[in-house]
């Protein structure tokens, strides 16, 4: 890197205004610059590429560990839906159960026709 920086690390990390002073310094020619300035440019690119794939990555795994989540919780959910409803049934049948025992035991007739006693 024409003795301005020593490594990649340094040329990507370095500041624009500490490198045109080195640059001055060294006094580089006009070919050397531009391939100085497009090196660093090149560097700097990939930096940020490789910072948005991790970015990237780091949001899917994020993502998909809230949708894991979310699908547990739906299935807990779904699970204590399905033993209500078992509940709902075995309470409906006990109820029907005694209405019809206390009926009989009182002497009225009276049929259910699964929504109301007639």
């Amino acid at each position: 890197f024409y003795g301005v920086v020593k490594d990649e690390a340094e040329l990507r990390s370095i500041g624009v205004r500490e490198l045109n002073l080195k640059i001055k310094e060294l006094g580089l020619g006009e070919v050397e610059l531009k391939n100085l300035k497009a090196a660093r440019r090149l560097v700097k690119n990939r930096g940020y590429s490789k910072q948005k794939r991790e970015q990237t990555l780091l949001s899917n795994q994020m993502m998909t560990d809230e949708k894991d989540k979310y699908e547990q919780e739906i299935t807990r959910m779904l699970e204590q839906m399905s033993i209500r409803a078992t509940e709902k049934e075995m309470t409906n049948s006990m109820l029907t159960d005694m209405e019809s025992y206390f009926l009989e035991k009182s002497g009225i007739k009276m049929t259910y026709d699964g929504e109301d006693w007639k």
